[in-house]
C-alpha cells in the first residue's frame, strides 16, 4: 500500500505525467528553464505561452544525456494544453520530438456533477 501511495502522490504532483518532475529539486544535473513564446509559430494553439525545460542527467553508462520538455500553456486559464517531450539524437546532434500529450478539460458543469457524485458516494 505504501508503494501505491507514493506512486499516486507522484502522479498527482506531476499532473498525471504532464510535468517531467514533481519538484524543481528533482531535476538532475544542469537545467535551463525558458519562456519561448514568440520564437515558435503556433497557429493551432493561439493565446498560449510556451515554456521549455532542458536538463541533463546521467545515463546508465554514466554519460550525460540531454532532455527537453516543452509546455504550451493556456494564457487565460493557466492550464497546459500540449506537452512535448524530446529525445537527443547523437547522430544529428539535435533533439527529435518523441512524445506529444494533449490535454482536454471538461466544462465546469460536467466536472461539478462528477465531483458531487464522488462526494456523495459512501
Amino acid at each position: 500500500m505504501q508503494n501505491e501511495s507514493a506512486h499516486l502522490q507522484e502522479m498527482i504532483f506531476t499532473g498525471c505525467g504532464l510535468l517531467p518532475f514533481a519538484r524543481i529539486e528533482d531535476i538532475p544535473g544542469t537545467r535551463d528553464w525558458r519562456f519561448i513564446t514568440g520564437e515558435i509559430d503556433t497557429p493551432a494553439l493561439p493565446e498560449t505561452d510556451i515554456y521549455e525545460l532542458e536538463w541533463s542527467g546521467k545515463g546508465p553508462m554514466g554519460r550525460e544525456i540531454p532532455h527537453k520538455w516543452r509546455c504550451y500553456l493556456d494564457r487565460d486559464k493557466n492550464l497546459p494544453l500540449r506537452i512535448e517531450r524530446y529525445a537527443f539524437d547523437d547522430l544529428t546532434g539535435d533533439y527529435e520530438l518523441e512524445t506529444i500529450i494533449t490535454a482536454d478539460y471538461p466544462e465546469r458543469d460536467a466536472f461539478e456533477a462528477v465531483a458531487a457524485q464522488v462526494i456523495s458516494t459512501p
